[in-house]
């Protein structure tokens, strides 16, 4: 599920710059799929950055709709993009790590905080794992490097 679609990005961008980089032959008319594909490759990264906390796809958080719309932007640029869009992309990837290790928080529509995986019953919550006995520890090295 793509977190925004191809109106969202001329709503932000404008129609004519969004034309012109759907226009990949130079026909004068958007290419069939590039659209698509660009704004689902966008929301594939969302969902991996924030997978580690997040049951994904997020079903309501408006700003993932502006972050996809930041990727997926500057995916259609491919090698030539402007440095404003490459400052948003980098600030999207950016904001959406630190969203996925717990610094930042997504809201929903209503502003109420998106339930992490351990809150949703999805994920199990908090693991334990029992430490392995350490190999070189004081007592098994004891003699080893002289008194």
């Amino acid at each position: 599920m793509p977190y925004a679609a191809i109106e969202d990005l001329r709503e932000r961008f404008g129609d004519q710059e969004i034309d012109e980089l759907l226009d990949r032959d130079g026909d004068g008319e958007a290419d069939a799929g590039v659209a698509d594909a660009v704004l689902a490759d966008a929301s594939a990264e969302i969902d991996a950055l924030l997978a580690s906390r997040y049951a994904t796809p997020v079903a309501d958080a408006p700003l993932l709709n502006a972050i996809c719309c930041d990727l997926a932007r500057y995916r259609l640029y491919d090698n030539v993009a402007p440095e404003i869009v490459k400052e948003r992309k980098k600030y999207s990837v950016e904001m959406l790590k630190s969203i996925g290790k717990g610094v930042g928080e997504l809201l929903d529509s209503n502003g109420a905080p998106v339930a992490d995986r351990q809150d949703d019953g999805q994920a199990g919550g908090a693991t334990f794992k029992q430490p392995r006995e350490r190999i070189f520890s004081d007592a098994g090295l004891k003699g080893y490097m002289g008194p």
